[in-house]
C-alpha cells in the first residue's frame, strides 16, 4: 500500500500523529528527571533542568489544544473519541507530574541517607522505562492502523501494552518500599522534610497509575 493511498484511507491519522508527538515530549521530559535528581541530591542548582521540563510541558500543552480542536471539528478517527481523549488526558497527567516534580524539588532541600537515595534512583529508572514502553506502545498504533488491525500487529501491540503494565507494577512496589524506609527514619527526620519527600515519591507512584490507565485505553483502541 503506497503512502498516498494510506493517507486517503486514513486522513484521520493527524490526531494520532499529534498524540505521538505529545508522547515524545513526555519521554524527553521524563529523561531529565534523573540528572535533575542527581543535581538535587548533590545540592547543585537545578534551575536549568526545571526550565527544560517546563518548556517541554508547555509545548505538550500546545499539542493537546491542537488535538482537542481537531477532534472538536467532528473529524472521524478509527477509535472511540472518548477513549482517545481519555488517553490524551492520562498522557497529559504524566507530563504534568514531571513538571510538578521539577517545581516541587525547587522549593525545598532534603538530606537523606544514601541507601534511600539509591532506592529513589532505582524508582526513577523504573519510571523512565515505563514511559519508554508507553511511548513505544502509542507509536506502534500507527503501524496497527497501516495494517488494518491485523492479528499479527494487534498481538504485537498487546505485548507492548503488557510491558507497560509490568513496569507499573514494579513502580508501585518500589514506591511502597521507599515509603516504608522513610517512615523508619521518622524519629530523626524533620517532619516537614519527611512529608515533602513522601509527596515526591507519591508523584512518581502516580505516574505509574496514569501510565497503566493509558495502557488500558490502548487496549480499547484495538478492540474498537
Amino acid at each position: 500500500m503506497s503512502s498516498s493511498i494510506f493517507k486517503k484511507l486514513f486522513p484521520q491519522n493527524e490526531p494520532l500523529k499529534l498524540l505521538i508527538e505529545h508522547a515524545l515530549l513526555l519521554e524527553d521530559a521524563v529523561k531529565i528527571l534523573k540528572p535533575m535528581f542527581e543535581s538535587y541530591f548533590k545540592n547543585d542548582n537545578i534551575d536549568i533542568d526545571v526550565n527544560k521540563i517546563c518548556k517541554l510541558e508547555s509545548r505538550a500543552d500546545d499539542i493537546k489544544f491542537q488535538i482537542r480542536k481537531i477532534i472538536g471539528t467532528g473529524i472521524k478517527i478509527p477509535f472511540e473519541k472518548s477513549d482517545f481523549l481519555d488517553y490524551l488526558h492520562n498522557q497529559e497527567h504524566l507530563i504534568d507530574c514531571t513538571k510538578d516534580l521539577a517545581k516541587k524539588l525547587s522549593l525545598n532541600r532534603v538530606i537523606l541517607d544514601e541507601n534511600i537515595i539509591d532506592e529513589i534512583f532505582i524508582l526513577i529508572d523504573e519510571v523512565i522505562l515505563l514511559i519508554d514502553y508507553l511511548e513505544n506502545a502509542i507509536r506502534a498504533m500507527k503501524s496497527l492502523l497501516y495494517f488494518s488491525f491485523s492479528d499479527k500487529e494487534s498481538n504485537a501491540e498487546k505485548e507492548e501494552i503488557k510491558l507497560v503494565e509490568k513496569a507499573e507494577s514494579k513502580v508501585d512496589h518500589h514506591s511502597i518500599k521507599i515509603a516504608k524506609m522513610l517512615y523508619r527514619q521518622k524519629e530523626k527526620m524533620n517532619p516537614v522534610d519527611l512529608l515533602f519527600i513522601e509527596s515526591v515519591i507519591l508523584i512518581l507512584s502516580e505516574m505509574g497509575d496514569y501510565a497503566e490507565n493509558a495502557a488500558e485505553l490502548l487496549l480499547n483502541f484495538i478492540k474498537t
